[in-house]
């Protein structure tokens, strides 16, 4: 008899989809690798680095994902250059109050009077004690 294409059954075969990719000789598709997208179907390797600004999860159709499973905006107090499989966090001293940051160069110094007294934040975590002054890029309150 002849084969009869079946989509969905394990045991046949057939493209690999978007946000999957299948080198020669796949038994089956591979998600596409975090930090990378796959915005094709039949995809012998992966499309690219995903854009800076983004954080690909693995499984990204697209190179700007921001489903929440496949990936997200990079999030307010942290940047994320390109091919980032997760955010990295603005250092303490520093503040970001936006998203789709790409460098550390983003980062901005703590405000004069303020501190920033742990990494990620969106903005300064207080002001400066009384009886304390505090410089641009303080880390703590007194």
């Amino acid at each position: 008899g002849t084969a009869q294409s079946h989509p969905g059954n394990p045991v046949e075969g057939g493209q690999c989809a978007p946000g999957h990719f299948c080198p020669l000789g796949s038994p089956a598709p591979r998600p596409c690798l975090p930090g990378f997208y796959c915005n094709a179907s039949g995809l012998s390797a992966v499309t690219g680095p995903c854009d800076e600004g983004y954080v690909c999860l693995g499984g990204s159709a697209t190179s700007q994902p921001t489903d929440g499973v496949e990936g997200v905006a990079c999030p307010k107090g942290n940047y994320c250059p390109a091919q980032s499989n997760r955010s990295t966090a603005c250092s303490v001293g520093t503040f970001l109050n936006r998203t789709l940051a790409t460098a550390l160069s983003d980062c901005q110094q703590c405000l004069q009077g303020h501190f920033c007294d742990r990494p990620g934040l969106h903005e300064p975590a207080g002001l400066c004690r009384a009886g304390y002054y505090c410089p641009a890029g303080q880390s703590s309150p007194t």
